[in-house]
């Protein structure tokens, strides 16, 4: 019987269909590891594998989770946003950004949420989660949740804004309008007091100019409290009929 040598070309072929796929090694190395609870030796190894084959949905999720273990937040919602792409439809994209907000809604930065609510709301402009959580991030900076802060009008017209989305969404919904109620007096105290400065600064001026420019202040002042009041008459109307139910 003679044996016929293997061709060279189809011994490398061989060998090369018996090596270990790389990015699958790393994968389960990391595997082993993160079953250890080494969380950061885990990610290592979880980051090789998707630099071969990044096509990982659970991976970059096992990475994520890596990463906020270890105290990486940023890290691992950028985990979690290398995903969308990988998405079969804006509905599953926007539960990635979702996911990535939930990286930081219950910690003390919070407001790195909101640019991941904000996709999520782009792509799913009926997601009342995320515009709850939109309407809370706002309210927070612009002082309405302190009854010490001063407030920030910027940040407070964000939130009515969020906040007048979920009443289109739900109408008869009452925690849009109780959490917007909270906003619109926040605002209406604010504008009270920078009413106040200006009174007291057009007093200590006999400028003409100065005058009619502070009187054209508290005018904008005044349509913008008009404007606020209106809101803040309809929801304490709709909450009054909503207890009375």
């Amino acid at each position: 019987m003679t044996i016929r040598p293997v061709p060279a070309l189809a011994l490398l072929a061989l060998l090369a269909a018996c090596k270990p796929d790389p990015s699958i090694v790393h994968r389960k190395a990391g595997d082993d590891l993160l079953s250890l609870s080494n969380f950061k030796g885990a990610a290592e190894e979880y980051e090789k594998s998707l630099a071969l084959d990044p096509a990982q949905v659970k991976v970059w999720e096992k990475l994520a989770f890596c990463r906020v273990k270890t105290n990486e937040n940023d890290k691992a919602a950028e985990a979690l946003v290398k995903t969308v792409p990988l998405m079969p439809d804006d509905k599953a994209k926007a539960e990635v950004y979702r996911n990535a907000a939930g990286v930081f809604l219950q910690t003390p930065e919070r407001p790195k949420a909101e640019r991941y609510l904000v996709e999520a709301v782009r792509l799913d402009p009926k997601d009342e989660a995320s515009i709850t959580w939109l309407g809370e991030i706002a309210s927070q900076a612009g002082g309405a949740r302190s009854q010490w802060e001063r407030g920030v009008p910027e940040h407070l017209e964000k939130a009515i804004g969020h906040y007048n989305r979920l009443i289109e969404l739900r109408p008869d919904g009452a925690a849009a309008h109780t959490n917007r109620r909270i906003v619109l007096v926040k605002y209406l105290t604010q504008i009270g007091e920078q009413r106040q400065l200006e009174q007291r600064v057009m007093k200590r001026t006999r400028d003409p100019q100065a005058i009619a420019d502070g009187r054209a202040r508290l005018a904008a002042l005044d349509a913008k409290a008009k404007e606020l009041q209106k809101l803040l008459d309809e929801s304490n109307e709709k909450l009054t009929k909503k207890k009375a139910k």
